[in-house]
């Protein structure tokens, strides 16, 4: 029996099969300046894994996943800095040891600003939360949506605000003859990214609390006095947002006469992550004293 395939099939499965390949094409996501930066690339999109993240890849797939990528990219044709890029990245997810720093460290990075987001605000920050989720300590809530009850909005931002990682900078010191390295060359080479990875830890964690500040800053779910700011208070450096937050963090501390600045202070650089010294902060708030008189 002569089976005939209906030519609407062959479209789509060929229409499929387009859209796959261009799903997973590393040059429409990097250029080959980029694939330099191993520290930024995503290795399990590069090896077209990804649905071995976070898990055991089989050695077998890795290779097969590996030798096809080489195909397809093949120096003769393009850059060789994609053909390196994929070598290395096969080096390092082949390798249990580096594997596992790469996944405590890798994160999709999302750039948040403090704007308004309008109608992307929960697919935007749902997938900015969702990524973070991975380092979070304990169970991390996530955004929700438009119905998600006011008691659950405001555990989600008490989380965040208060966000801790479990998030590692190990990788930074990624160096492909480390494995045959002697422990004292390991140490001497661990040595030299110790500040760095402290740094970039404590940068996470501020970054992460921030954009918790600026979500809920726009978050429609939450409804909001609305704050007059005379025009002359927004100048050298301080913006409208600034000003609601410096008026709403003096009343929050404030006792009587007396302004906990230390907490204002902390919340400030917080919620916003603008680098005001407390001297900023007092001067501000002496302008917006004499305007209320």
């Amino acid at each position: 029996m002569k089976i005939t395939v209906h030519e609407d099939h062959v479209r789509i499965l060929k229409e499929r099969a387009e859209q796959q390949r261009k799903d997973t094409d590393i040059l429409l996501r990097y250029t080959p300046a980029q694939l330099t930066d191993i520290l930024a690339v995503d290795l399990y999109f590069l090896l077209n894994v990804q649905e071995y993240r976070r898990i055991p890849i089989p050695s077998n797939v890795l290779f097969l996943r590996y030798r096809e990528r080489i195909v397809r990219y093949h120096p003769n044709y393009h850059d060789d800095r994609v053909f390196m890029a994929i070598r290395n990245g096969y080096e390092i997810l082949k390798s249990t040891f580096w594997k596992k720093k790469y996944d405590d460290y890798f994160v999709d990075e999302i750039c948040v600003e403090d704007k308004n987001y309008g109608a992307e605000f929960y697919e935007f920050f749902g997938r900015y939360f969702e990524n973070m989720r991975v380092f979070a300590k304990g169970e991390a809530p996530v955004l929700g949506d438009p119905g998600t009850p006011l008691e659950q909005v405001e555990r989600f931002y008490a989380f965040w605000k208060n966000f801790e990682s479990t998030r590692s900078f190990d990788f930074i010191a990624y160096h492909p003859e480390y494995e045959k390295m002697s422990s004292f060359e390991r140490s001497n080479h661990d040595s030299k990214y110790r500040k760095e990875k402290k740094t970039l830890f404590n940068q996470h964690v501020i970054e992460v609390r921030s954009s918790a500040a600026v979500c809920q800053r726009n978050d429609p779910r939450i409804k909001r006095e609305k704050v007059f700011v005379d025009p002359s208070l927004v100048c050298n450096g301080w913006s409208e947002n600034d000003v609601v937050l410096l008026k709403r963090l003096t009343k929050k501390y404030r006792a009587g006469n007396i302004v906990d600045w230390k907490r204002v202070v902390r919340d400030f650089k917080m919620e916003n992550g603008a680098r005001k010294s407390m001297k900023d902060l007092l001067v501000k708030n002496t302008q917006i004293e004499r305007l209320c008189k």
